[in-house]
């Protein structure tokens, strides 16, 4: 007798154990959905934050301890099952709306899912029979919910990019699925261990349905912070960026440290000939090779309109030498060819100061004759007031 109340016990305490822990993942669920929300007003949030509410209300009924008639418990462990599948399809929902908006065919599909719950639920409630296990009158919305997984499985990952991570999630509930089948087949729902098991199958469930969310959560800050820093066209770092980058730079007092200035020519025509469409093409190819060049050794930015920088920050690196090859490539590989001018950082030199000398000479290579390369220390001597020609 000590040893099956001891056993009981065991139980409890794994039922209890997981749920609290279950009911703390969802909880930190539910307040970075209210949070980001606030922030992105995305329904992405509304929709899992629904689903995560459900789920809450399903474990805190399921803590209660309630003395009620078969009858009345039966109908309470369907209401539990058809609110389980529910919060189901609204957090699947909300994974494939972080990633997408879902058009009018997918939200269609959705309802249908939606309004099955309370026919199954129905259909649960009329087959239960009086003296039949709580458990075992679910079976129709476990069914249920074993379709929905396999047609999420369908619908939603193949449009997602942790796919992977998605697919598993599915099989894990699917898994849930299988244990309480199990319990309702071997022991009409009343098996010690395996109802155990499908609480840490569960717990494991929502936990890796926590990362995928976090993970998610964490591509948009990035996107969020790469699109904040870089150009929208050319990918390539914007100049608010470049600059602060570049002053950061030169406060250590680096050995050696130049900057690129280019500028394609004749781009206004370009734009008024071919068409602004084939322009940002050209534009576009000009910087990938820009970006290519100085990968290893600096980093490369759109400064605006047509003109593109680098900023070269290594000490074996050779400027002429880097100059020269993004000229040439550009000529060959582009169909257009680009104006060149640098400068070299010397002491107590400023990055503004930096830039203006690279201006220069790129302008002073527009003015004899553009597809060129110019130093400024070389033509600094031979400098009046420039005309700028685009």
């Amino acid at each position: 007798m000590k040893e099956v109340l001891h056993f009981l016990l065991t139980e409890r305490d794994v039922v209890a154990l997981t749920t609290m822990c279950l009911l703390y993942i969802m909880l930190i669920m539910l307040l970075m959905s209210v949070r980001l929300y606030s922030k992105q007003r995305s329904s992405a949030y509304v929709i899992l934050f629904a689903g995560i509410v459900m789920m809450i209300v399903d474990r805190t009924i399921a803590l209660m301890d309630f003395s009620l008639q078969e009858g009345t418990l039966q109908l309470l462990s369907i209401g539990r099952a058809g609110l389980v599948t529910l919060s189901f399809i609204f957090v699947n929902i909300a994974v494939l709306r972080l990633y997408k908006r879902i058009n009018r065919p997918m939200r269609l599909r959705f309802i249908l899912m939606i309004v099955g719950v309370p026919v199954m639920s129905g259909i649960s409630a009329l087959i239960a029979a009086p003296d039949q296990n709580v458990l075992t009158s679910t079976w129709p919305l476990i069914a249920y919910q074993a379709v929905i997984a396999i047609l999420c499985y369908v619908l939603i990952a193949p449009r997602i990019s942790q796919q992977g991570r998605y697919t598993f999630s599915l099989v894990v509930h699917l898994g849930i699925l299988l244990t309480i089948t199990l319990n309702i087949t071997i022991s009409n729902g009343t098996s010690s261990s395996l109802l155990m098991t499908q609480h840490v199958v569960t717990l494991c469930y929502y936990t890796i349905l926590f990362f995928l969310f976090f993970e998610r959560i964490v591509e948009n800050l990035q996107t969020t912070y790469r699109s904040s820093i870089t150009d929208g066209l050319t990918g390539l770092y914007n100049r608010r960026y470049m600059h602060q980058r570049m002053n950061q730079f030169i406060a250590g007092k680096p050995k050696q440290v130049s900057l690129i200035f280019c500028d394609i020519d004749n781009f206004k025509r370009l734009n008024d000939t071919k068409g602004h469409l084939f322009a940002d093409e050209v534009l576009k190819t000009v910087a990938q090779i820009v970006r290519e060049e100085v990968e290893d050794i600096g980093l490369a930015g759109r400064f605006g309109g047509e003109e593109i920088i680098a900023f070269i920050a290594h000490r074996k690196a050779k400027p002429p030498v880097i100059a020269e090859s993004i000229r040439s490539r550009i000529e060959a590989e582009a169909g257009v060819t680009i104006s060149i001018g640098y400068s070299v950082l010397r002491p107590k030199m400023s990055i503004d100061q930096l830039v203006k000398e690279a201006d220069e000479a790129m302008y002073y290579s527009k003015q004899n004759g553009k597809n060129r390369v110019s130093c400024y220390g070389e033509i600094k001597h031979l400098l009046s007031p420039i005309k700028h020609i685009k």
